[in-house]
């Protein structure tokens, strides 16, 4: 449930524009100080470097297997 809601404050901030217009900057304000409350609690930050991690491998392995 909590990350359908990020996932859509994620996307809330993309259809304003992202880093490209004032509102979408401040969405991304908005999203970045929810994921902070609670010592990170919501912050991705070590899922995603894993997920990205794992899509870096299997590219990298894709013509190897």
């Amino acid at each position: 449930a909590k990350a359908l809601e990020i996932m859509m404050d994620a996307h809330e901030a993309l259809k304003k524009g992202s880093i490209f217009t004032k509102k979408g900057r401040q969405r991304i304000d908005e999203l970045d100080k929810k994921l902070r409350v609670n010592d990170n609690a919501l912050n991705p930050g070590c899922t995603a470097d894993l997920t990205a991690a794992s899509f870096m491998l299997a590219l990298l392995c894709r013509d190897i297997l």
